[in-house]
C-alpha cells in the first residue's frame, strides 16, 4: 500500500509540472523506459556479458525534414572489477541541422543491505553541423539551381564545431520500484557559428531525466504489468511521459504511453509492442499519433528497438584452473 502511495505522489508532481511542451533541446526517445542507458549512464545493465542494441525513431510522419534518429549502444563488463562500461552513439538530422552524440560511460553498482544503487559518468563530445544549403527563407530564390537566401542572417554553407560532453546517472532498486536519475550536459561548452553578420551561440543546458517504474504484484494467467513515469526536464521546459505495459508469459509485450500528461496540454498517444525472442534477444516497436496541433500536418511517429546480449559465462567449477593452456 506504501509503495502505491509513494508511486501516485510521484505521478501527481510530474503531472504538476508538465505545463509546458514547446520544444526539445535533444533527439526524443520513446523507448526511454526500456533502455533508460541511453539517458542515463548509471543504469547500464546488470549482465555479465556483452550487449549491443539500436533504436530507430522516424517523427512527424509526412513532413519532409522530420526529426530521424539513429541510435547504437554497447556495454560489456569491465575485467577484473565490478564496474560497467558502454558506448551510446545518437546521430538526429532535423531540417537543417545534423547532430551526433557520443558518449563513454563507466558504471558502479554498490549494495546497502535491500538496497541496489549504482553510479555513473559518461564523457564524450557533440557534433553540431548546421547546413546551410538546406536552409529556405520567405525571400529567397532557390529556382534552376540558384541558392540565395536574400537574408544575411542565414549562411548558404556548412557550419560546425565539436564540444565536449559530460553527464551523470544513478539508478536503484527497491522493493518493486526502480529509479532512474539522469543529468545530461552537466558540462557541454559553447557551439558557435559564424554567420554572414557576426556570431550565432548554441549552449546546451543540463538536462533531467528522472523516471520511477514499479513492476505490479499482481499477476493474472501468466500475465504481468509494469507502469513508469519519466519526466525530462531543463528547469525552463518539461515534459512527462506515462507508459504501463502488460507481458504475456515473459515474452509478449504490449503497452500504451501518453506524452505531456495534462489536462490542456497532452501531446501525444501511442501503443508499444514488444517480443522476446529469448533470453537474450528481443525488440519493441512503437506508433504514437499526434493530439496537439501537429495533428494538423503530420499524422504519427514510429520508433523500432532491438538489442541482442551475448550469452554469461557459466560460474567457474570446482578444481584446478588452467589460466593459459600454452604454458603448462
Amino acid at each position: 500500500m506504501r509503495c502505491k502511495f509513494l508511486y501516485s505522489v510521484f505521478l501527481f508532481l510530474c503531472l504538476s509540472t508538465a505545463t509546458v511542451v514547446k520544444a526539445q533541446n535533444d533527439a526524443q526517445i520513446g523507448h526511454s523506459t526500456l533502455w533508460p542507458n541511453l539517458n542515463n549512464p548509471g543504469a547500464l545493465e546488470n549482465y555479465n556479458a556483452p550487449l549491443a542494441g539500436a533504436d530507430l525513431r522516424i517523427q512527424w510522419l509526412g513532413v519532409e525534414g522530420q526529426p530521424f534518429t539513429q541510435t547504437l549502444f554497447a556495454q560489456m563488463p569491465v575485467p577484473n572489477s565490478k564496474l560497467f562500461g558502454g558506448l551510446v552513439i545518437a546521430n538526429e538530422l532535423a531540417g537543417a541541422h545534423q547532430v551526433l552524440h557520443t558518449d563513454l560511460q563507466l558504471a558502479y553498482p554498490i549494495k546497502l543491505k535491500k538496497l541496489q544503487i549504482q553510479v555513473g559518468a559518461s564523457i564524450g563530445f557533440i557534433q553540431y553541423a548546421l547546413l546551410g544549403a538546406k536552409l529556405r527563407a520567405a525571400d529567397g530564390v532557390y529556382n534552376d539551381n540558384a541558392l540565395l537566401h536574400n537574408d544575411p542572417d542565414l549562411a548558404t554553407n556548412s557550419l560546425g564545431q565539436v564540444v565536449p560532453n559530460f553527464n551523470l546517472g544513478l539508478k536503484t532498486k527497491w522493493n518493486a520500484f526502480s529509479f532512474n536519475l539522469g543529468i545530461e550536459h552537466l558540462f557541454a561548452g559553447k557551439i558557435k557559428l559564424v554567420v554572414p553578420t557576426g556570431n550565432a551561440l548554441i549552449q546546451y543546458s543540463p538536462l533531467v531525466h528522472l523516471g520511477v517504474n514499479y513492476n505490479w504484484p499482481l499477476q493474472i494467467n501468466n500475465w504481468q504489468f509494469k507502469s513508469s513515469a519519466w519526466l525530462k526536464s531543463n528547469f525552463t521546459k518539461s515534459m512527462v511521459d506515462w507508459q504501463s505495459f502488460a507481458t504475456y508469459q515473459d515474452k509478449w509485450r504490449f503497452g500504451v504511453l501518453i506524452r505531456g500528461f495534462a489536462p490542456r496540454n497532452v501531446d501525444a498517444a501511442g501503443a508499444v509492442f514488444g517480443y522476446v525472442l529469448n533470453d537474450r534477444m528481443q525488440f519493441n516497436y512503437s506508433f504514437e499519433w499526434p493530439l496537439n496541433k501537429l495533428s494538423q500536418i503530420v499524422y504519427g511517429t514510429q520508433e523500432l528497438s532491438l538489442v541482442y546480449k551475448l550469452q554469461e559465462p557459466p560460474p567457474p567449477s570446482r578444481g584446478k584452473i588452467i589460466f593459459s593452456p600454452r604454458f603448462l
